[in-house]
């Protein structure tokens, strides 16, 4: 059984469902400018507006980390969530392309979205569920 510290209160799944909404959202918004603004290229505005669901999910696990530490895997589970959501948007963009037979869309530019996020940030996805595994999903409470 464990122990909350005093006035502290796990993060319930209201909050991370919320968050997934808006990531997803946030993607969705990056990726229809992509399509429809750009012509399916990548450009400085697509880094812009993939940089304001960045901060998003910088400031949503700032305000909410004293709740994140505190349930079993929550952490990770939000970083799971972006991973898949942001990731998974490019990825799904660069397939669309492929079955629409517009290959000559994926220039140079794809290159980082589609294959280097996916590696490195997949590296450190890898390294925070070692952690999280590691310490059984608690950061702050015994278990």
């Amino acid at each position: 059984m464990m122990t909350l510290p005093t006035g502290r209160e796990p993060i319930t799944n209201r909050p991370l469902v919320q968050y997934a909404a808006l990531v997803l959202l946030g993607v969705l918004v990056v990726q229809g400018y992509t399509a429809l603004l750009a012509d399916s290229r990548i450009t400085a505005l697509t880094a812009v507006l993939l940089l304001v669901v960045a901060a998003y999910a910088l400031v949503f696990t700032a305000r909410h980390r004293t709740s994140l530490r505190i349930r079993a895997y929550a952490s990770l589970t939000v970083h799971l969530i972006t991973y898949a959501l942001v990731v998974g948007s490019f990825w799904v963009h660069a397939a669309l392309l492929l079955l629409a037979g517009q290959r000559e869309s994926l220039d140079a530019g794809w290159s980082g979205p589609v294959l280097s996020m996916s590696v490195l940030w997949g590296i450190g996805l890898a390294v925070h569920a070692w952690g999280a595994l590691r310490i059984r999903g608690y950061d702050d409470v015994a278990v």
